[in-house]
């Protein structure tokens, strides 16, 4: 297992301002003003790169299964590299938790790491 990166981001509340493409006021930097000092939710999202080792083996019912594999009662081995994307808060859970909880966002093959596939 390998962490492949980590971000985190504060949340600040959605402003009717946010909607607005050009209203005509100056731009100002939010974050010199007292709102910037105020506790929002922070999100974090980390990659993580991993791998699971797999058992197939063949049932009579199973029309998919190798014949020569069944024939022999063999077990087929597979092994896939994935990364996982989880996110979660660390401050400020919305939905009122204490401790961090990690949710899977995405799942998917390692395709940019091929050598990892080469046997």
């Amino acid at each position: 297992m390998a962490l492949l990166s980590a971000r985190a981001l504060e949340l600040p509340p959605k402003t009717a301002r946010d909607d607005d493409d050009d209203d005509g006021t100056p731009m100002t930097d939010d974050s010199l003003t007292d709102e910037s000092l105020e506790d929002h939710p922070v999100a974090a999202q980390v990659e993580v790169l991993y791998d699971i080792e797999q058992t197939l083996r063949a049932n009579e019912g199973d029309a998919n299964a190798e014949e020569s594999m069944k024939a022999q009662g063999l077990d087929i081995p597979r092994k896939s590299v994935l990364v996982g994307v989880f996110q979660g808060f660390l401050h400020k859970d919305p939905e009122g938790f204490d401790s961090i909880r990690w949710k899977l966002a995405l799942n998917r093959p390692a395709w940019e790491f091929p050598y990892l596939f080469s046997g």
